[in-house]
């Protein structure tokens, strides 16, 4: 018999995975991403490169329409729909925390952490559009 070199389930509960977290200056912009997100849920999703397309020929559109075009086309990019928390909840899910890094490691001119963050999550083709979506999100928040 081959002694076993890993620990049985003991019947207690799993431990619990720890909460997602986001940068503080960066949870105003995925507040404001959940209200956006109360509008844009019920629009039809946009193409991704159509939508950079679009706004790359129009740069005075106001932030609402960045962060309405990353919300639209989060699915093409991620291959999921966006978990976002009505407005008010104090706590963030995975997909709020993992917009939050990207914004804040534009903000912080991390290039390395942003490629990382984006290569991790999205898919090869659509890297492009949504970083500059990401990109153009963060120079509208800076602003702020």
């Amino acid at each position: 018999m081959v002694a076993r070199k890993y620990a049985l389930w003991d019947g207690k509960a799993a431990p619990k995975a720890p909460r997602p977290e986001c940068p503080a200056r960066v949870r105003p912009f995925v507040e404001h991403l959940r209200k956006v997100n109360l509008t844009a849920r019920a629009a039809a999703h946009a193409d991704l490169f159509e939508a950079c397309a679009v706004l790359a020929c129009h740069p005075s559109r106001a932030d609402q329409a960045y962060s309405e075009t990353v919300i639209k086309c989060f699915q093409q990019a991620t291959g999921k729909r966006a978990q976002l928390f009505r407005p008010g909840v104090s706590d963030f899910s995975f997909d709020e925390a993992w917009l939050g890094g990207l914004v804040a490691a534009c903000l912080d001119e991390d290039d390395d952490s942003f490629r990382f963050m984006l290569c991790s999550r999205v898919a090869r083709q659509h890297q492009r559009n949504f970083a500059f979506l990401i990109r153009s999100v963060s120079e509208k928040f800076a602003l702020n």
